[in-house]
């Protein structure tokens, strides 16, 4: 994801000093600052890459570096299998865990193919490093600056956690440009960090969705068919949140 720029109004204030855990991890800390200033220069995704770079120059610790795939994802790719021939791609891939998931389950399918994308050139080096006989198509690419080629490319689509880092003024756009992947009789998954309705929007990324803002990804093509809160047992900054899975699909022409 990369630099749509803001005008006016960039979404909620924020103090980077205002955490919920006592001991978070330190690129928790240095993305906020990261991410303030970025929004405040009108570029609301260049900062994404430079918290890769310092994670991997060992300022920080590596950003977003888990060791498995987030259990909802997993959960719903068991219930919900990928199917001969399918095209497949995740957006805003991180350091590729989710990505290389989904690979091995499309190498079990005949005919199937992923591919991962993410702003951050430093991420997708260290996801080529990582996994270099990998059949996931790694690439960077711009949410905002799409391939042409990638219009209604893909029978599924799968964003994980992503659009919650962007400033809520942004999240109309990335939602809809999110959607325009998502082939005739495609789907559609998304996995948003969960707020209540009535709960008020945090002072710094992540901002969590209702199922009101997961709707913003419906578009005029797109119905939501499943909704599912997963509560999680992690630790850190977001070790009480809940997330959705919601799951979109597309009508066949």
């Amino acid at each position: 994801m990369r630099s749509s720029r803001l005008g006016g109004e960039h979404g909620p204030i924020w103090d980077v000093g205002i955490v919920t855990n006592t001991n978070p991890p330190d690129w928790d800390l240095r993305s906020a600052e990261l991410a303030k200033d970025a929004i405040a220069a009108g570029e609301p995704t260049a900062w994404f890459d430079q918290l890769y770079s310092e994670g991997t120059s060992g300022r920080i610790a590596l950003p977003w570096d888990r060791g498995a795939p987030l259990p909802p994802v997993v959960d719903y790719f068991e219930v919900h299998p990928l199917e001969p021939g399918t095209r497949a791609v995740v957006v805003g891939c991180g350091l590729g865990v989710d990505s290389e998931y989904l690979g091995e389950l499309s190498r079990n399918v005949a005919d199937s193919s992923v591919i991962a994308f993410d702003i951050s050139s430093t991420a997708i080096s260290v996801v080529r490093s990582r996994y270099q006989h990998s059949s996931v198509d790694c690439r960077v690419a711009d949410l905002f600056a799409l391939p042409a080629e990638w219009s209604a490319g893909f029978d599924v689509v799968v964003e994980i956690i992503n659009v919650q880092a962007l400033p809520v003024a942004l999240r109309t756009q990335a939602a809809q440009q999110i959607a325009t992947l998502v082939a005739p009789g495609g789907r559609l998954v998304v996995v948003e960090n969960v707020r209540d309705a009535a709960e008020p929007l945090a002072t710094r990324p992540p901002w969590a969705f209702t199922l009101e803002d997961i709707d913003l990804f419906l578009g005029s093509h797109l119905h939501r068919t499943l909704a599912e809160k997963h509560p999680m047992a992690t630790t850190g900054p977001e070790a009480t949140r809940s997330r959705w899975l919601v799951e979109f699909t597309r009508h066949p022409r």
